[in-house]
């Protein structure tokens, strides 16, 4: 591995040829050592601000300053799992993760997408009239709402039915009736191959690279794939939906029927209401094994973990009854192996975290804006350390830079900072502050 002066020597490089004048102040807390890694960062890119008290539906990860090698995050506890990523919602710190971005069937994860594509185009009010081709097999062994021919539903109906009993049905007659609406035809077809178009055009428009559908449903295809990185960016953007945070938090539903006795289905989310699990969505298929996207809370209800499981151990017996299904206990492995090893923690608090951190901005004329609570990982013996990275003095309020949090050699994060009003920031260091 090259000396970390030589990662240094390229951060420096990166940010003085893109910003002439740029400034770059490094310090890691005695006995941590100086990053072995330090990735360069897009000073220009400015992240948004988070709320005083983190809002699920209204909060955006505060990584847009951080690059890819921030957001790595550590090696899971041993789990059956093939692919694990878990990233704290409102900070975007990634805690975990396991050949995240190995492309790789999904199953009925498929439907978070679904349900977003959904939302985006048409209202939960509107009414949609069920047709023939909407219905799967009586003797198909993907589960399903149960929807009847002739009857008339809302899309919120619909959604419950796409995303609590992972019903298929429902992901079919929501794709015909968007995609009708989108290309203009009622053929069942054409419109379907718009709504899927559409669930492509909307992962690319998340900058999703390792994702592409083939339908809305999930069944297995070998054109169709995702990653653990990239559900988990979807189970982000579902859970910032209100409408959709409350579906996925339901144990069951009771939805009435024009044409009989009442839709009635449990959650197929076996974690739900333990652990602080509020939702989202299951998948299972032999080709994608056993597959679980969570959404978790923490930190006393202010955070919010969501969490990619894929490809747990899955078998069947001879009449395709699940027998074997290690998702939910992969899961819980995860879940407390991430209690005690994390604790969140406000960068308010610098001087108890990162001591230095706050004398250093003071130097610099720069200063933390709505700074994101986000998890530390308490058990790794190098203490916590940090980078202090910025551009050339900028106008009061702007962003100047960023932090990178360390821990250990693995950076976990990166928080904007910004250069304080009246103040354009020292051109020369003082003795505490080291330019690299």
């Amino acid at each position: 591995m090259p000396h970390a002066s030589s990662f240094a020597l390229i951060v420096v490089l990166a940010v003085v040829l893109a910003f002439p004048g740029a400034r770059v102040v490094q310090h890691a807390l005695p006995s941590a050592g100086t990053p072995t890694s330090l990735p360069a960062v897009d000073v220009a890119a400015a992240a948004p601000s988070q709320p005083e008290t983190p809002d699920v539906a209204a909060a955006a990860p505060q990584q847009a300053a951080a690059s890819d090698q921030t957001q790595r995050g550590i090696a899971p506890p041993e789990v059956s799992a093939e692919a694990v990523y878990a990233m704290d919602l409102q900070s975007g710190t990634v805690l975990y993760n396991k050949n995240a971005d190995e492309r790789r069937p999904i199953a009925s994860i498929t439907k978070v997408i679904t349900a977003l594509v959904t939302v985006k185009h048409v209202s939960l009010d509107e009414q949609v009239t069920i047709i023939d081709s909407d219905l799967l097999d009586p003797n198909s062994p993907f589960t399903k709402m149960g929807l009847r021919s002739g009857d008339t539903l809302r899309v919120v109906d619909l959604l419950q039915g796409l995303l609590i009993p992972s019903g298929g049905d429902a992901a079919k007659a929501l794709a015909r009736y968007v995609g009708s609406k989108l290309s203009g035809s009622d053929d069942p077809a054409t419109a379907t191959t718009a709504f899927i178009d559409e669930m492509n055009a909307y992962a690319q428009s998340l900058g999703l690279k390792d994702s592409y559908f083939t339908d809305p449903d999930g069944e297995d295809d070998s054109s169709a794939f995702s990653t653990a990185h990239d559900v988990t960016i979807l189970g982000g953007e579902l859970m910032k939906n209100a409408d959709l945070a409350w579906i996925v938090n339901q144990p069951n539903y009771n939805i009435p029927s024009q044409l009989g006795e009442p839709y009635q289905q449990n959650n197929t989310n076996s974690l739900l209401g333990q652990d602080g699990v509020i939702g989202i969505k299951t998948g299972s298929t032999e080709g994608a094994g056993a597959s679980l996207l969570l959404a978790r809370s923490v930190n006393g209800g202010e955070n919010t973990v969501v969490m990619a499981v894929l490809g747990s151990t899955l078998t069947y017996d001879d009449q395709s009854n699940i027998v074997e299904d290690d998702r939910y206990t992969d899961s819980q492995t995860i879940f407390a192996d991430m209690d005690a090893r994390f604790t969140w923690t406000s960068l308010d608090a610098v001087g108890d975290t990162f001591p230095g951190l706050a004398e250093e901005m003071a130097v610099w004329g720069v200063e933390l804006r709505d700074p994101p609570v986000m998890p530390i990982d308490v058990r790794k013996q190098d203490k916590p350390s940090y980078q202090l990275v910025l551009g050339p003095p900028t106008d009061g309020g702007k962003q100047a830079g960023s932090v990178l949090l360390y821990s250990g050699d693995t950076a976990f994060a990166s928080v904007p900072v910004f250069q304080i009003d009246g103040d354009s920031g020292m051109l020369e260091p003082r003795s505490n502050a080291q330019v690299a």
